[in-house]
């Protein structure tokens, strides 16, 4: 038999559990130290970042071969200019140095910018800072006139820069 008790008994059963979160939303309000209500604070925070210096170089061009001609043979050079394009972005610089030649080729000379002759050994390029230094490359190919014939010839000379 169902009768109206004990349907109001299930009524109040199944609103418990909304009246006992309201009691400890209650209690916990009521118990809550007064002062966490009543100021507020603020507070500063620093921060330091420390960037490490970052260097890099980047060949933009290097020449793949060498065009030699009659004329050259004769004259016992070929001129290869602006044959290697080098960025350097470092404050410190960079040291670009050469391997030995291959071919037909004796010996070589190396110009930066149309300016004098660098040494064999290799060359110093000053850093640039916060910007890209940069240097042209020209070469002059000595060439063995007994055994070198009139061809394209794969570059004669490894090219390395690397970072002081």
């Amino acid at each position: 038999m169902d009768n109206g008790k004990e349907k109001g008994t299930a009524k109040k059963l199944a609103c418990m559990p909304f009246a006992m979160a309201a009691i400890l939303v209650v209690l916990a309000i009521q118990f809550t130290p007064a002062q966490a209500w009543a100021r507020s604070a603020t507070s500063q925070i620093s921060v330091t970042a420390y960037v490490m210096p970052a260097a890099y170089v980047r060949t933009v061009y290097q020449a793949n071969s060498v065009q030699v001609t009659a004329a050259d043979i004769s004259r016992g050079y070929v001129e290869a200019p602006a044959a290697t394009v080098v960025k350097l972005g470092s404050e410190r610089g960079g040291m670009v140095s050469f391997g030995g030649l291959s071919g037909p080729f004796t010996g070589f000379q190396v110009t930066g910018q149309g300016g004098p002759a660098i040494s064999p050994d290799g060359m110093y390029i000053s850093g640039g800072g916060s910007r890209m230094a940069g240097v042209t490359l020209g070469y002059r190919f000595y060439l063995n006139t007994q055994t070198a014939r009139p061809g394209n010839y794969s570059w004669p000379l490894p090219v390395e820069v690397s970072l002081e």
